[in-house]
């Protein structure tokens, strides 16, 4: 193989090392923001329901906070949505059963 051939197989080596860390890094960057958002939603969350989830009477208007604040962050992050995280939400206290609210879920947030 003449040198320059090895030259242009080294330099693209290195270009695919450096896009490799640049992809590393982005990854790590966009895991941690994803965690700062959903802890940022789940102590939104816990406030909503602290103001307005004390009573079964109450509860409808908690909820309808909760996804009121919850549906536009996850639009305006463009973020897929886990299963995962529906569930814990779900399994808050809420005396509503986990089906209605993700009825609600997909109903205010149809981009899911």
């Amino acid at each position: 193989m003449p040198g320059g051939e090895r030259m242009k197989i080294g330099d693209l080596e290195a270009a695919l090392d450096g896009t490799k860390l640049e992809l590393g890094s982005a990854l790590r960057e966009l895991k941690l923001k994803k965690k700062e958002l959903k802890e940022e939603m789940l102590q939104q969350i816990e406030k909503t329901w602290e103001q307005f989830g004390k009573t079964w009477e109450q509860a409808g208007k908690c909820w309808e906070q909760i996804l009121q604040y919850l549906c536009p962050l996850l639009v305006e992050n463009l973020l897929i949505v886990e299963m995962l995280f529906l569930v814990e939400i779900m399994l808050l206290p809420c005396p509503f059963h986990p089906e209605f609210l993700l009825y609600w879920v997909l109903q205010l947030c149809p981009c899911l």
